[in-house]
């Protein structure tokens, strides 16, 4: 009675499992190793494309104030005569301080103070 209840340990694997069992391991370790590249590259292309997409962004934000501040002078100009010659310097003044590289008309070149 007491031998059917003291189960035998369980008999030694054959030589081509114990074989097979070793070639899983390091199957499974060369996949975790293909996952760590594949997550690198991964990242990679996430950090690339982040990259692009903030460029992409800033594109679009210039292209958006160059247009903003383009309309601003256009109905600068048509409104001018709403405007009294000092306002219109003043106007001119600040649309020049806010673009450097916009170019002041022949009535915002001098300084405006002294007249």
């Amino acid at each position: 009675i007491q031998d059917a209840e003291a189960k035998p340990a369980a008999p030694p694997a054959p030589e081509g499992a114990q074989e097979s069992k070793e070639s899983k391991e390091s199957e499974s370790e060369s996949k975790e190793e293909a996952p760590a590249t594949e997550e690198e590259n991964e990242d990679e292309r996430l950090a690339r494309e982040l990259a692009e997409s903030e460029a992409l962004a800033r594109q679009l934000m210039a292209e958006e104030a160059l247009e903003a501040y383009a309309m601003a002078q256009q109905r600068l100009i048509e409104n001018a005569g709403d405007y009294s010659e000092q306002d219109l310097q003043v106007l001119r003044a600040v649309m020049a301080e806010e673009s450097p590289d916009a170019e002041v008309g022949p009535e915002g070149e001098g300084e405006g103070e002294g007249e």
